[in-house]
């Protein structure tokens, strides 16, 4: 379940188990805001839940959480970085793929035996394995 904090608005990814039967005092790890969190399910997750005793129920009823975050979720924006490289690395495939077809090496063909290669050694190994686990259950 994601909760957010009303005062500084960070996001936190809590178990719903914690908050059951009827919510608790939650408390941000990073303003230290305290507030009640309400457990709020789907129909179908409430008929699965079971109800606690009256115990529990006392017991759970003024404990505040303190633990939290179980996860925090941080948003990040996209890395500049990150969009440089991979452009660069797409011009950098572009021009590998131009210089083997202007020097008359073949990529496709070659990319192509290998893939052939891998698949037949895989269909092998596998064949393999199945008539070694037919022998021992045999």
């Amino acid at each position: 379940m994601l909760i957010s904090c009303s005062a500084c608005n960070s996001k936190y990814l809590v178990n719903s188990a914690d908050l059951k039967p009827k919510g608790k005092k939650v408390k941000c790890a990073k303003c230290s805001n305290t507030w009640f969190q309400s457990l709020t399910l789907t129909e179908d997750e409430q008929a699965t839940q079971s109800i606690p005793s009256f115990k529990e129920q006392k017991n759970n009823k003024d404990q505040i959480i303190s633990n939290l975050p179980s996860t925090v979720v941080n948003e990040e924006k996209a890395s500049i970085f990150n969009s440089i490289s991979l452009i660069l690395f797409i011009i950098l495939l572009i021009y590998v793929f131009w210089f083997f077809s202007k020097n008359g090496i073949a990529v496709f063909p070659l990319l192509n035996f290998y893939f052939s290669e891998f698949y037949f050694n895989l269909n092998l190994i596998i064949t393999d394995i199945a008539s070694i686990v037919k022998e021992i259950l045999n």
